[in-house]
């Protein structure tokens, strides 16, 4: 026997007249709904649209459709075969879609390949990238929102708020290259600065003179607070020309620091007392370089660049240009571009202007030429098969004047900022566009395996309209895969140099993918981790073209071709890597200032010492109050060279550092003290460094093409 409470009566009865309402609306509306049911025949939907949120009943005519593992009974007496769903109706969310365009702060050329995202809750999204022309077209959910830049290669100096309306709005957002920069605020006496306010400041033209659409709302601000101890990060910060950093707090009077060109992480700020100010530069006026910028036709090139040695400005609307002439470097080239086109240049132009100062009734005019040209071409295997999605680009770049630190590339500034590269399509053709008219080596990649296929090619100088140049070769460059390009595996052992077994180390392999002004730029691969005998294995692997890169906790990161390394009879690797060891300089002479450790080559070894958690790697250490800090370099046989400013050697000494444990060397090397390596001479000193060296200098075996 079946009871009921009162209850279940109840809500049996709302169930009915819910199940009769749905009836009677399903009877008065003939909406009629085809949909396929996966591996059965088509579906008939009828029922109504409603308003999101409610509920409607809707029949199903499908044999042998069931919910939660029974059949449903039908409606209006409908048989077994036809199901009956209870669904919430959801309105369509409209989104707009907004257009605009990215533009470099530095010269407001377009951008090409900057992902885009949304500030504030979808800001872990990209959204977006940017295209020709640095044009990009995104879809946003209706309401306020703001597209910045996305990821860390990046920054938005300008963002696009969107407003209530995005579809209405051309949005313009301005972007610069990111950089970090980080050190410590200190007074005269070396002792930190807490608490000093740290803030990127723009330069005064660009905030006065914005693109057209550009909105000021969207202006970013970057600023942190120093530590107790004085230290300082500001991460990702745009890389702007002219911008400053402003160093204000309490007890010290405010002071302005020139931005760094690339990122650094071992600045030293120092401030004045206010009691000493320190004395207001003087205003002196020098010479002025005028000229005017010419396209190809003859027409003013608006927004040109010109840039002689480190010295640079754009061109007004008219093509016409001023230079300030500071600080300017004998030797130096001028040139002048736009992005796209073939640049102007005029090779060692600082040294006829120091013998023959600028004419201010002669101005100078430089006339840029036509648009680059276009290299086509196609990737495929041995057997003709394309190779799809893989990546083709100049190994290096053409150095404009490599005297600059860091060195400067034609390719990225006629570029916008960025080297030429391309991707392969469904027929592994590519189209590499912004190349010189000069050899270079080509180089296209597979991003999953890192097997590579290189070639030389001559791109043909450009003429005026864009097309190609008489007597050109037409036919499209061919890079084909070798059949034995991957190895099905590669083994080896990993020690150190006392040959102990480095267990836990981690082995990878990585590509070198372009040498750029920020120095190279690699991709890692497959990977492993070294067993207790250091044994390792790698699967599927490139025969060549890569490199071998070990870390491990008691080594630095070192590199190594594969062609470098010895291989037993079995043909695994024997990979050595020095183990790390300490040291510590103290000198009595006070006009020493910094020290260095030279390899049998006679080339700096880097040496890293940490503040405030961040390991920092030169090749030198300073020497602060006589001593350096606790340094870490690799085992083995070295010279100490200790130099006064200026790097004049004062003295060098024999030093071999054991891993594992600590050298102090003390007192004042001098010449007689013996050295194990033939060291360069005294002009020969490292300079101080703006960034960390590289780990190695390998380019995998391959030529860098110029």
């Amino acid at each position: 026997m079946v009871t009921s409470s009162p209850n279940t009566s109840r809500r049996t009865l709302a169930a009915a007249a819910t199940i009769a309402a749905g009836a009677l609306t399903l009877l008065f509306l003939a909406l009629r709904i085809e949909e396929p049911v996966a591996g059965g025949p088509p579906v008939q939907v009828e029922g109504s649209v409603a308003p999101a949120g409610d509920l409607v009943a809707v029949r199903v005519a499908a044999p042998g459709v069931s919910f939660g593992g029974r059949r449903q009974g039908g409606l209006d007496g409908a048989s077994d075969d036809e199901a009956d769903v209870v669904a919430t109706a959801s309105a369509a969310v409209l989104r707009a879609r907004v257009k605009g365009r990215v533009l470099h702060a530095n010269g407001r050329a377009p951008i090409f390949g900057v992902p885009l995202g949304l500030a504030g809750e979808a800001s872990h999204e990209i959204v977006g990238w940017s295209a020709a022309e640095g044009r990009f077209e995104v879809e946003v959910d209706p309401g306020e929102q703001v597209v910045e830049t996305h990821g860390s290669s990046w920054a938005t100096v300008v963002a696009a708020p969107l407003g209530e309306d995005p579809a209405a709005v051309d949005a313009v957002l301005v972007a610069a290259p990111a950089m970090d920069v980080a050190g410590f605020v200190v007074r005269a006496d070396g002792s930190g600065v807490a608490d000093a306010a740290v803030r990127l400041a723009l330069p005064a033209e660009l905030l006065e003179d914005l693109p057209a659409g550009a909105d000021p709302a969207g202006l970013r601000e970057f600023a942190t607070s120093s530590s107790q101890r004085g230290y300082f990060e500001l991460l990702s910060i745009p890389a702007v020309r002219g911008a400053t950093v402003e160093v204000t707090g309490e007890g010290f009077a405010p002071k302005s620091f020139e931005l760094p060109t690339i990122s650094s992480y071992d600045r030293t700020w120092v401030v004045d007392d206010p009691a000493q100010p320190a004395p207001a530069p003087a205003v002196e006026e020098g010479p002025v370089l005028r000229g005017t910028v010419l396209r190809a036709d003859a027409e003013p090139a608006g927004d040109a660049r010109v840039r002689l040695g480190a010295l640079e400005t754009t061109c007004d609307w008219q093509g016409a240009f001023a230079l300030p002439l500071e600080e300017l470097v004998e030797g130096a080239p001028l040139y002048a571009w736009l992005p796209g086109l073939e640049p102007a240049f005029v090779p060692g132009f600082a040294t006829v202007l120091a013998e023959r100062p600028p004419d201010e009734d002669a101005p100078l005019v430089l006339q840029l030429g036509g648009p680059l040209p276009t290299l086509r071409g196609r990737v495929v295997d041995a057997d003709g098969a394309p190779a799809t999605s893989w990546v083709v680009a100049p190994v290096s770049a053409r150095g404009a004047y490599p005297a600059l630190e860091p060195p400067l590339l034609l390719e990225e500034l006629v570029g916008g900022g960025k080297l030429p590269e391309a991707t392969t399509d469904l027929e592994g053709a590519f189209e590499l566009a912004g190349l010189l008219p000069r050899d270079y080596r080509v180089r296209a990649w597979d991003p999953e395996t890192l097997v590579s296929v290189a070639a030389d090619v001559s791109v043909p100088p450009p003429t005026a309209d864009g097309a190609p140049a008489e007597g050109a070769p037409e036919a499209a460059l061919e890079l084909v895969v070798p059949a034995d390009a991957l190895l099905d595996r590669l083994a080896g052992r990993v020690e150190s140099a006392a040959g102990r077994p480095l267990a836990g180390a981690t082995v990878r392999l990585r590509l070198l993918r372009a040498r750029t002004s920020a120095g190279p730029v690699h991709r890692d691969g497959a990977a492993a981790i070294a067993d207790a005998e250091g044994r390792f294995e790698l699967a599927r692997v490139p025969r060549s073209g890569v490199e071998l890169v070990v870390t491990a906790e008691t080594v630095d990161e070192r590199a190594f071709p594969l062609r470098a390394l010895e291989r037993d009879a079995e043909g695994d690797l024997r990979v050595v890597v020095p183990e790390r060891a300490e040291l510590r300089v103290e000198s009595d002479d006070p006009d020493a200032v910094r020290v260095a450790l030279l390899g049998p080559e006679g080339a700096p070894t880097p040496l890293a010492a940490t503040r405030d958690d961040v390991r920092v790697v030169q090749p030198y250490a300073e020497l602060v109050d006589g001593t350096t800090a606790v340094l870490t370099a690799a085992e083995g046989a070295w010279t100490l060279v200790v130099y006064a400013d200026g790097g004049v050697e004062l003295g060098r000494a024999a030093v071999e550092l054991t891993a594992g444990e600590r050298t102090v060397v003390s007192g004042p090397p001098g010449p007689e003290d013996a050295s194990p390596h033939d060291a360069p001479p005294a002009e020969a000193a490292p300079a101080p460094a703006e960034r960390a060296p590289e780990a190695s200098g390998a380019d995998a075996g391959e030529s860098s093409g110029g």
